[in-house]
């Protein structure tokens, strides 16, 4: 009987050991597997940070871009107004009409000679 029990505990013993080598080797894929986990969320926080620079720089731009946008509408309002003014004069009165004809005569004196009649 004791050779029963030894037998029984000798099977026991081995199936304890395959089961621990069994867990170790588990444990060492996890290990492994977490390790590469580690890499990746590495590299993703790299390229979140990437795409963060990026963002921030075309929000400059953006920026950037709408101020001229809004600069050039103020220049094109005073040409417009200034447009509607020069006008006015021209079609004007007569003494208007002849004010106008004297800023063209003036406006046309600064051209190139070549342009001249």
């Amino acid at each position: 009987m004791s050779r029963v029990i030894s037998g029984g505990l000798v099977e026991r013993s081995g199936a304890l050991e395959r089961c621990q080598d069994a867990t170790v080797t588990s444990i060492q894929g996890l290990a492994v597997s977490l390790a590469g986990t580690g890499a990746r969320t590495e590299t993703l926080v790299e390229s979140a940070n990437a795409i963060r620079d990026q963002l921030a720089v075309a929000s400059k731009g953006l920026t950037e871009l709408r101020s001229s946008a809004a600069e050039r509408q103020d220049v094109e309002l005073e040409t417009r107004k200034s447009i509607r003014r020069v006008e006015a004069i021209i079609a004007g009165t007569n003494t208007r009409g002849t004010a106008g004809e004297n800023i063209i005569e003036a406006m046309f004196s600064r051209l190139p000679a070549d342009w001249q009649v």
